[in-house]
């Protein structure tokens, strides 16, 4: 038996795997939808996804989030402040209108694309992953394939015998070792 239907399916994203990717490295990212948490210290944090576009890893999802600023922070919420304005100011708000008192609703971050560092908990060296937000310069500049080291290696450093005795211009062969 035969089946068809008909939909519209043109603003509709892939399945995510729901699963970060397994490789630290600079992704083109869009974030989904975003929610406000109370964490365990009662300070707030708006909380979102990362949806990978492209290359090997599309798909994927990276958890990400920022605290709400406080003055309950150890530093008055200045590094938190400093977060959210790399993070506006790398999904394209001008810097000069991001720069001044503002209020950050979901329409700032949802659907917008930008371009993170992503650093795997293994290679962060803790329990939790890390997100750094770039420019789209910073993404291409550490997308850009890392060329070999030049220099000294195995192959190029000479093969020395340490069984060749019968060399008789040996300078230390005159010592009294």
């Amino acid at each position: 038996m035969s089946w068809e239907f008909t939909e519209d399916f043109t603003t509709t994203e892939p399945v995510s795997t729901g699963q970060p990717p397994s490789v630290s490295g600079p992704y083109h990212v869009k974030i989904g939808s975003t929610e406000l948490k109370t964490n365990d210290n009662g300070n707030q944090r708006v909380r979102w996804t990362n949806r990978v576009l492209d290359g090997e890893f599309a798909g994927c999802d990276i958890y990400d989030g920022i605290s709400v600023p406080s003055e309950s922070h150890k530093d008055g919420g200045a590094f938190a402040r400093s977060l959210w304005v790399n993070l506006l100011v790398n999904l394209g708000h001008p810097k000069k209108k991001v720069q001044k008192k503002l209020k950050i609703a979901p329409k700032y971050l949802e659907g917008k694309t930008g371009y993170i560092q992503f650093i795997t908990k293994e290679d962060a060296g803790g329990d939790y992953a890390d997100v750094k937000w770039i420019s789209k310069a910073q993404y291409d500049q550490l997308s850009k394939p890392q060329a070999e080291p030049k220099g000294v290696t195995l192959e190029s450093t000479p093969d020395f015998d340490d069984d060749d005795d019968d060399d008789d211009d040996d300078p230390l062969d005159a010592l009294d070792i």
